[in-house]
């Protein structure tokens, strides 16, 4: 598990993970499901074969598994396609009902009928299959509870009225969490921004009756500008290659009191985006890859965490997060250190965990004084600079780093990455130790050796009497818009240079507990 979710409480990593999901667990559980239903598949076609000459034969007279309890027989479903478990009706009158017992329906068009790999070659033929079939299995599955349903479909707008009609079967089945997906044409810009050539109108309101509906994904459609009614039940919802610059979110905002988390992904924004609500209960918020947004507006009292990953400069402005103890931001671009440590730092009174990730080259633009993180307890500080500077990089000096440490007086973990290849190797000296009570545990990133470096981590471990563990690490890593940490192979530590700059380590060390740790 990545370490920021390692760090988080129970009431933040749930709907982190809820929103977010987990790419590993995800390829784990597709290639386990791959095994099992070809074993599910091989099982249950031995079972129909045999079972008759068995009965025939005197050798049994019972179906045992057919007596297996119903959870465990809709498990087993799980495993199969949908047509697969359809077609286990016929085994008997025990298995005939089962399959309506399944807790979570897939309709994908490109792999109901077998592999279809280009959306653009989806045969008409193919869509009335398709269509068939999902009219078919929500006739069959009417007033069933169904809590997880996913529909992939490349439908485009003239099948708008379908969409709606099965829209309107899905609010009845008593679903609570509703993936939809609308494989759409994509044109990439020159500078990586995807859009939809062709978006589907998707009708949002149409789901305000679904009254057990708490978790909603949609990828690649479009969204009227407003909408009239109440979605009460709705609590988080992801948005992905949706565009939301001609007034969705108000809209959303308005029309879903109980939002608790938003995550925006691939969108393209307004200019200015506001989140703002008297009466706002969203908690978490999610912003990942988006453009056409400059500026971030938020006052909303119940928010405890944001996250924001881009590549643009944007300003934040955090005018009333009175509850937030997570903040998570990845931007590039000039101005933006300053801006967080002068300006958002002092609106963030009750943030206990911070990462912030940029590239830049104004290390020396951090201000002197700061207000004070007076709750921070983690800090996560990944700094990469233009490697093409070498006049900027030259002058770069670890000690700048100092006044945010003193910023922190309950500081209790640190990661540090200040990869800046250029910088002079010979920068150094013996800086005032400070006070650093609390800080436990350090961790240094993409560790060169250098007398720069050696001279700042001296100077911590002359700085914190409690510290226990300072792991130095060669290579680098950097956190990722899908909450993941990726690791970069970097400069190599020969062990002789090792073990001469653990000497040297250790004889700084005011913790007398400290272990100085090298991977």
């Amino acid at each position: 598990m990545p370490a920021i979710l390692k760090n988080l409480d129970g009431r933040v990593a749930l709907p982190i993970l809820a929103l977010a999901g987990c790419g590993v667990a995800i390829g784990v559980a597709i290639k386990c499901s791959q095994v099992l239903r070809g074993k599910t598949i091989a099982f249950l076609d031995k079972h129909r074969k045999d079972f008759p000459l068995k009965v025939a034969s005197g050798f049994s007279y019972e179906d045992r598994i057919s007596q297996l309890p119903d959870h465990l027989l809709s498990d087993i479903l799980l495993r199969l396609d949908l047509i697969e478990a359809v077609r286990t009706r016929i085994l008997s009158k025990r298995w005939k009902d089962i399959c309506k017992l399944m807790s979570k329906l897939n309709f994908d068009c490109c792999k109901m009928f077998g592999e279809i790999e280009d959306h653009g070659n989806y045969s008409f033929k193919h869509k009335g299959r398709f269509l068939k079939a999902v009219d078919q299995s929500l006739r069959l599955y009417s007033g069933q509870h169904v809590p997880y349903f996913i529909l992939t479909c490349c439908l485009g707008k003239e099948f708008a009225n379908v969409i709606s009609r099965w829209m309107q079967s899905i609010a009845a089945l008593g679903v609570e969490e509703l993936l939809i997906k609308f494989c759409s044409p994509i044109h990439v810009d020159k500078n990586g921004n995807g859009s939809l050539v062709k978006h589907f109108p998707f009708p949002f309101e149409l789901l305000f009756e679904a009254a057990s509906l708490k978790n909603l994904h949609l990828f690649a459609c479009v969204l009227r500008p407003s909408f009239k009614g109440q979605f009460k039940s709705l609590q988080f919802l992801t948005l992905c290659m949706v565009p939301l610059d001609d007034g969705q979110l108000p809209s959303i905002f308005s029309s879903c009191p109980n939002l608790q988390g938003l995550r925006v992904s691939h969108c393209k924004l307004p200019f200015r985006m506001d989140i703002i609500g008297v009466h706002l209960r969203l908690k978490f918020l999610f912003i990942e890859s988006c453009h056409g947004v400059k500026e971030i507006d938020i006052s909303a009292g119940n928010l405890t965490f944001f996250y924001c990953y881009t590549d643009e400069v944007i300003k934040h402005s955090l005018r009333f997060v009175p509850e937030l103890e997570n903040l998570s931001l990845s931007c590039n671009g000039s101005g933006t250190v300053p801006h967080l440590f002068s300006e958002v730092a002092k609106d963030c009174t009750q943030l206990k965990q911070l990462l912030f990730q940029t590239k830049t080259d104004e290390l020396q633009c951090i201000p002197l004084k700061m207000d004070m993180f007076s709750n921070l307890r983690i800090l996560y500080l990944l700094i990469m600079f233009d490697s093409n500077n070498w006049m900027t990089n030259s002058k770069v000096d670890l000690l700048n780093l100092t006044p945010i440490l003193d910023a922190c007086p309950l500081l209790e973990q640190f990661r540090l990455l200040a990869r800046c290849p250029g910088r002079n190797a010979k920068r150094g000296g013996a800086w005032p130790p400070r006070h650093h009570a609390h800080l436990k545990e350090m961790e240094f990133d993409g560790f060169r050796g250098t007398m720069n470096e050696i001279a700042f981590a001296s100077f911590l471990l002359r700085s914190a009497s409690e510290l226990e563990r300072l792991c130095i690490r060669s290579s680098y890593s950097t956190y990722s818009a899908d909450f993941t940490w990726t690791e970069h192979p970097d400069y190599e530590i020969y062990p002789e240079e090792r073990q001469e700059i653990y000497k040297q380590l250790m004889g700084q060390a005011l913790s007398s507990k400290v272990n100085v740790i090298f991977s």
